[in-house]
């Protein structure tokens, strides 16, 4: 141990008043050498020094890996696949559940995320929308080939014979437009936070997440009165797959919010700080857009057949 370093780590407990035994020297001034020895390494490569490593988003991989994994085997018909499913998810949950707790440590207890960190994890969470956004262009991608390829043996008709047309302008609509007004109301609690009025915040809030329920609800209620299933042609695999994996996004969407709002009625944001709540109402933005375009195509075009857009 370098004498030069335990003469300054006696000078900063002398300054302190603390207990100043031969162990408590040793283990501050080993302490002060790996701190130094950490920054040093890193200062000229990142910003954020003191933000320490994290094993959960190499978790967190690995767990979404084996629930898409375990998804696709299930959907496939085999028994086991339904079994791991239901063990990885929560492990998923769990796995999320606890770097999210890191974050909230690192931002709220020690203050580690300055201006250019948050500015950071707001570019990361865009690359990850951009990365849903690919996704569900892949789906859209499947459901126009078949929109505009429509075989003879279904009628040639872009729902088959025998399956109900969708009334778009029913429960469609009513879901449509009770999910933009969400959206407004989470805007609305997103600008109340940078105006500082803290009670009409929580009000948008509240009314939001409330709208969020009752689309999911009505979301429910049309599964539930749908005439065909998954497996009943193409249209039927691209209606649910579309429909429901919105759906999911739209449950992951109220989890986030309604996580953010517990932070809000805590007192947790400020008028400049309140990120997490930014990001979640952003998130919310993209399963609005994603909704509208689902309504447009797969509803209102379904609803009109794809030979009217063919001669306009």
């Amino acid at each position: 141990m370098n004498l030069k370093n335990i003469k300054e780590t006696e000078q900063f407990l002398n300054e302190r008043k603390t207990y100043k035994t031969k162990e408590e020297i040793n283990y501050w001034t080993e302490y002060l050498n790996k701190h130094t020895q950490f920054t040093k390494e890193r200062q000229h490569v990142h910003y954020y020094n003191e933000i320490p490593y994290t094993m959960w988003p190499l978790y967190i991989c690995w767990a979404l890996f084996y629930v898409v994994f375990y998804g696709i085997i299930y959907l496939d018909g085999l028994p086991v696949g339904k079994i791991f499913l239901l063990i990885n998810g929560p492990i998923l949950i769990i796995f999320a559940m606890m770097w999210f707790i890191d974050l909230l440590i690192e931002s709220m207890m020690f203050g580690k995320y300055n201006r250019k960190l948050r500015s950071v994890i707001l570019a990361g969470f865009m690359l990850f929308l951009a990365s849903e956004v690919l996704l569900f262009g892949g789906f859209f991608w499947t459901f126009f080939d078949r929109f505009f390829h429509s075989p003879a043996v279904l009628g040639g008709t872009s729902i088959p014979m025998g399956i109900e047309v969708f009334v778009w302008y029913k429960k469609p609509l009513y879901a449509t437009l009770i999910l933009l007004f969400s959206a407004i109301a989470f805007n609305g609690a997103n600008y109340c936070m940078k105006w500082g009025s803290w009670t009409y915040a929580v009000g948008y809030s509240t009314f939001g997440l409330l709208l969020g329920c009752i689309f999911l609800i009505i979301q429910v209620h049309e599964y539930k009165h749908l005439s065909f299933s998954i497996t009943d042609t193409v249209f039927g695999s691209c209606f649910y797959l579309l429909t429901g994996f919105h759906g999911f996004h739209v449950i992951v969407g109220m989890i986030f919010l309604t996580i953010q709002h517990e932070r809000l009625v805590s007192w947790q944001f400020s008028r400049e700080r309140h990120l997490g709540y930014s990001l979640a109402m952003i998130y919310w933005h993209f399963v609005d857009i994603v909704w509208i375009f689902l309504f447009i195509f797969v509803y209102v075009f379904n609803s009109l057949g794809y030979r009217v857009f063919m001669y306009v």
